[in-house]
């Protein structure tokens, strides 16, 4: 659901707007129309919410709560009006969500909320950050030009920090 939403969404907000050599893009190589990204996406997040419902019924009265995190979470990395990802939040936010995610599953397992659960997380997390902070530094010219802020961005030189910086003031 979170890549189906971003590609959506950075396609809406012009952040992917050629074919990449490196990826396919679904809208981009016309796979599929936006309306019908955006579609796939909530059916992907509903049916997981669904699975959530079922696995709470079934004895796991938390399911759903971690459901709903998550989807809140993946949902608003992408989509502007909370846009995780263009305010310098996405590389708080994923840790996070990673680490609950690795909880959630934890807890689905055994039934039990403990730290071991939480660690579990750790690992994706940093080797996820490793490519996300590749891919941020390769952005990052184009990121400025639209707008989008990141932690990366603001470790360049001459850059404030992201969240107290106006939108509408320079890099």
């Amino acid at each position: 659901m979170v890549n189906i939403f971003n590609d959506y969404f950075d396609f809406k907000l012009s952040f992917d707007s050629a074919p990449s050599p490196v990826r396919l893009h679904p809208i981009l190589n016309g796979i599929t129309k936006p309306c019908n990204l955006r579609r796939d996406a909530v059916a992907v997040g509903l049916a997981g919410l669904s699975l959530g419902v079922a696995v709470t019924v079934l004895g796991r009265p938390l399911a759903t709560m971690f459901g709903l995190i998550g989807i809140s979470f993946g949902y608003g990395y992408s989509d502007p009006r909370i846009g995780f990802k263009y305010k310098a939040l996405g590389d708080l936010v994923y840790p996070l969500s990673m680490v609950i995610l690795a909880e959630a599953g934890f807890y689905l397992a055994s039934g039990r909320l403990l730290p071991e659960g939480l660690l579990a997380g750790l690992p994706v997390v940093i080797a996820t950050e490793g490519v996300l902070f590749a891919n941020y530094w390769r952005d990052i010219d184009r990121d400025r030009s639209l707008g989008a802020r990141t932690w990366r961005r603001s470790w360049a030189p001459g850059c404030r920090l992201p969240i107290t910086q106006p939108r509408s003031s320079p890099p």
